[in-house]
Formats: structure tokens, C-alpha cells, sequence
């Protein structure tokens, strides 16, 4: 994905609270190190390589000869000491930290761009804290991180911090469409906000089949003896139960909206009849549970649950409180 050619990508960014306050800050006094905080890779990338194309093309064109040597990763001011985001050897930050106190090549700024600070290891981020600190008057730092979890806090006591937030569902929607790819709002409703996630599964061309055995599941959960032929399926699979679990609450949501009479707001709309079939099933009080349940199987994955055991308690726990609704 490229920002020169995603107008809507660009636009969107350069929206952000945080992108606004950077260039606030670049126009009257810059601070010599930022700290970009977002889960989304591609959102935090993006936003890495506009704020160092900043330093020399004030309205960041994209379109420049300045913009092009930043977005091609070609500027010789711009260094780069972990560009697909590994975690710096003890070496390559001794290097950043010489490196650091001589000048620009080109004049202006020296910028120095670090990747996932929040995988770097405790004598690396100190081994950066003084020139942090105290860097030549021309030299910034631009460091990005999913959360300051990891991060020394006299390391972040020196740089200015800059949460990036989720996209809305409608930006997502525009930079898909400009991608060219087919149904856009079902994978904006899908990727919750992440770009990095939505693009992952834009490109997966087993989603649909996972969306059509996950609704497929809900529509057909009457007993716990039907759940032993779900649990070692692929889609409870260590590497696939993130995806089944986001399309369970996607479906589970587009069934509440069945439910509630709203059926055009419906995420999966080929699955229309089979929602309405399924929402005599789901008592109208058991839809807001059975999400809370699915969130703590997040929970669970995150800590590293077994899968399995993950898929078997979700499933026992969902019938539950069907059962109980539907008795109340």
C-alpha cells in the first residue's frame, strides 16, 4: 500500500489528532523525539515515514523529489536501523549512537526512525538514553510502539508521545475501495479499525469459507454433543481461532440486528436467511452475554490458552446461557 497513490490513506492520516499535533510542532518548535503509539502496522508505518518526510517537505506532497527519497526509504539523512521492525543487537545502537553526533549529510535534519521500541532489549534502550536526552541540535529521533508496555520509563520520560487511534469504518472503506478490493465494507467491519488486520484478511482467500462454518456453528449449537465435532476443526486451530473469534462476534452482532429489525445494517449479508432461522434460536437477553463470552476467549488466546481448550469452554459457556435465557 503506498500513501502516493491512496489518497484516502493519506488524507486519513493526516487527519489524526496526533499527526496534527506533529506538524503543529514541526511549523513552530519541534521536539527532538516522538514516540507513535498504534497496534496497526501499516497505520504506524505510514505515519513513521510522513512525519520524517516532514522535516523537509513542509506540506509532506508525497510527490516531491524530498517526499519520494523518504517514501522510497532512499534519503541519506533517514536512517533506518530496524526496518522490518527486529530487535537491535547491542552493536547497531552502539553504531546509532556514534553515528548520531556527527552531521547531516545533506544538511537539515538527521532523522533516526525506530521500529517496535517496545521489543528492544534494557541495555539497548539505555544505551540510546543519553543521546535521547541530549541529541546535536539537528538530529530527531522517531520511534514507534504498539504500547509503552516494555518501554524504560526514562526512556519515555524523554520523548513526546503520540496515540494514533483505530480508523473509522468509512475511512477503512475508502482506502479499500482505492485498493480495488471487492466488498470493502464487510472487511472494514471485520478488521475493527486496523488497517494492518483489515488488509490481512482482504488478502486471505479462505475468509469467506471460515465466515461460512463460524455462522454455520452458531446457527447449529442446540447441545453439547455437538461440540466435540467443531473443537479440532481448522477453525479452532492455534493459528485460526483469532479470526474465527472476530467472525463469531461479527455474526453473533449481524444476529442481534436480525433480531432488532435492523437487517440493513447486517455485516455478511449472504447470510441473511440463515440469521433469521438462527435468531429464533437466540433469545434477544443471551446476544450481549454470548459477546462478553467471546471477548473473555480473547482474553484467554492472548494469555496464550490452549486453543482448544479455549474453543471447548466458549462453546459449553455459550450454551449455558442460551439455556438459561430461554428458561428466564
Amino acid at each position: 500500500m503506498e500513501l502516493r497513490t491512496n489518497a484516502a490513506l493519506a488524507a486519513s492520516l493526516k487527519n489524526t489528532q496526533a499527526w496534527r499535533a506533529y506538524d503543529r510542532e514541526m511549523a513552530v518548535a519541534a521536539s527532538h523525539a516522538y514516540l507513535l503509539l498504534s497496534e496497526d502496522e501499516v497505520a504506524s508505518e505510514q505515519t513513521l515515514l510522513m512525519m520524517a518526510a516532514r522535516a523537509y517537505c513542509p506540506t509532506v506532497c508525497l510527490q516531491c523529489a524530498e517526499c519520494r527519497k523518504v517514501l522510497d526509504h532512499n534519503k541519506p539523512d533517514v536512517a533506518e536501523p530496524n526496518p522490518t521492525g527486529e530487535a537491535l543487537s547491542v552493536e547497531v545502537a552502539e553504531g546509532v549512537v556514534e553515528d548520531a553526533a556527527m552531521g547531516s549529510f545533506e544538511g537539515g535534519k538527521k532523522i533516526y526512525i525506530f521500529r517496535n521500541m517496545h521489543r528492544q532489549s534494557e541495555r539497548v534502550q539505555n544505551l540510546l538514553l543519553k543521546t535521547l536526552e541530549e541529541p546535536n541540535e539537528n538530529v530527531m529521533f522517531l520511534l514507534s510502539a504498539t504500547s509503552t508496555k516494555g518501554i524504560l520509563p526514562t526512556v519515555l520520560s524523554r520523548v513526546k508521545t503520540l496515540p494514533l487511534p483505530p480508523f473509522g469504518e468509512q475511512e477503512i472503506v475508502a482506502i479499500l475501495q482505492q485498493e480495488g478490493v471487492a466488498t470493502p465494507e464487510v472487511f472494514a467491519k471485520a478488521g475493527q479499525g486496523n488497517l494492518a488486520l483489515t488488509l490481512a484478511l482482504s488478502g486471505d482467500e479462505s475468509y469467506f469459507a471460515l465466515v461460512d462454518e463460524a455462522v454455520d456453528l452458531l446457527a447449529t449449537l442446540h447441545s453439547s454433543t455437538a461440540i466435540p465435532q467443531w473443537l479440532y476443526r481448522p477453525i479452532f486451530a492455534k493459528e485460526s481461532i483469532d479470526k474465527t473469534l472476530d467472525v463469531m462476534e461479527i455474526a453473533l452482532k449481524d444476529i442481534m440486528y436480525v433480531k432488532s429489525g435492523i437487517p440493513q445494517t447486517v455485516v455478511y449479508r449472504n447470510k441473511l436467511s440463515v440469521y433469521r432461522e438462527a435468531a429464533a434460536l437466540y433469545p434477544a437477553r443471551s446476544l450481549p452475554m454470548l459477546l462478553d463470552l467471546i471477548n473473555e476467549a480473547k482474553l484467554k488466546v492472548a494469555s496464550h490458552c490452549t486453543a482448544v481448550n479455549v474453543a471447548d469452554s466458549l462453546l459449553l459457556a455459550m450454551l449455558e446461557v442460551k439455556s438459561l435465557c430461554k428458561r428466564s
